[in-house]
């Protein structure tokens, strides 16, 4: 951490002004590389199944951990297809204990959404059921 980010960094640690974000991760994040620290951490067992054989995955091909406010909630499978444009979410998978809240789904959405933009895309009419 930069010297300079000190105050930010205390103001997160009180809690002021800190709003709940959700954010996807990408497989290679070096959050994620440390895969004993992470289920230690946050309780969250993650591997990126890409080069698994499709019979030995539990999840999927390309899915990301979803971060929300300061817990891994669960996994999004959400493909781009290219051709398409379009971000085709396939799957999610909460983690035991989550509640979902309304917040939780704007948040959520709000995520997709930028995803999608970040692909120059859209989402295909896919609607997350209410919490």
């Amino acid at each position: 951490m930069a010297s300079e980010d000190l105050e930010l960094a205390e103001a997160c640690g009180a809690g002021k002004n800190w709003k709940k974000r959700c954010e996807f991760l990408a497989p290679l994040d070096n959050l994620l590389w440390d895969r004993n620290l992470i289920r230690m951490i946050f309780d969250f067992d993650y591997k990126w199944e890409i080069y698994t054989p499709v019979e030995k995955r539990k999840y999927g091909h390309y899915v990301l951990p979803i971060l929300y406010g300061d817990r891994l909630i669960g996994r999004i499978e959400a493909p781009y297809d290219r051709k398409e444009k379009q971000l085709n979410v396939k799957n999610i998978w909460y983690e035991p204990g989550v509640r979902k809240t309304a917040e939780m789904q704007r948040a959520l959405n709000g995520a997709v959404e930028r995803l999608a933009e970040f692909n120059r895309g859209e989402v295909s009419g896919f609607t997350f059921p209410p919490p």
